[in-house]
């Protein structure tokens, strides 16, 4: 459980218990429950469509439902995507790259590609009927498991920082496990060949994103991680348009 609550506090800003003591370990499996956390988060966003559908506007319930979508994840992925976005743009060598990154100040590459971002899934999102729950609910989960993939398979571009707590020391048992999760759940709600598609789309996407990033800062941090999930959401969210 706690380790559960762990996953909880990385990814939400939901009330959890508070732990006085908690070691890398501890943080390294908390990633096992990625992409249930992604779940959740998920139903919530199906929730406010489906309580808000009879009542207004597509465009209007959408906005309202994203809005709590994001402010519940705490920003934090979509903080990572505007931080890599300007380290990129900035078309710096590797090293000075990676202090733009690291710092807190966003700038205009990094606005432009945020607020790109969000109209791509505000758009992606007017799509998709309410009926289709199951697209709301899976999405989530599988870019939240791109991150455990990519933690697993990357080294870290720096030595030290959020993401060199994860990145290449996440254990096989703890990626398998939780893939079965993720990769079971998506089969259970989806005909096999259109949860297929979406595991295959994923995996690709990931192993695409990874190698540019290693290309690029010579590893993964924590900024390029919620760069993936906050990306990978919006793809497979397009994918189903």
């Amino acid at each position: 459980m706690k380790a559960f609550f762990l996953a909880m506090q990385m990814l939400t800003i939901l009330p959890t218990p508070s732990y006085e003591e908690v070691s890398q370990e501890e943080l390294r499996q908390s990633v096992l429950f990625y992409p249930l956390i992604g779940l959740l988060q998920g139903a919530v966003l199906w929730g406010t469509q489906w309580l808000l559908a009879p009542h207004m506007t597509v465009m209007a319930r959408v906005w309202i439902g994203l809005a709590l979508y994001t402010v519940m994840t705490g920003a934090l992925h979509l903080d990572g995507w505007m931080d890599t976005a300007d380290a990129i743009g900035s078309r710096a060598p590797k090293e000075k790259a990676l202090l733009i990154m690291k710092d807190s100040r966003v700038g205009a590459i990094g606005v432009v590609a945020g607020v790109l971002l969000i109209l791509g899934k505000f758009v992606a999102l007017t799509g998709l009927s309410v009926s289709s729950w199951a697209s709301f609910l899976v999405v989530p989960m599988l870019s939240r498991y791109a991150m455990n993939l990519s933690m697993h398979f990357a080294k870290s571009a720096k030595e030290e920082g959020l993401g060199a707590i994860f990145a290449g020391k996440i254990p096989i048992r703890i990626t398998l496990c939780s893939g079965m999760i993720t990769y079971g759940i998506t089969f259970l709600l989806f005909p096999w060949r259109n949860a297929l598609l979406l595991i295959v789309m994923q995996i690709l996407a990931t192993i695409l994103f990874t190698w540019m990033m290693r290309r690029r800062f010579g590893g993964m941090t924590g900024d390029t991680y919620g760069a993936l999930q906050e990306g990978l959401e919006f793809f497979l969210w397009f994918l189903f348009l």
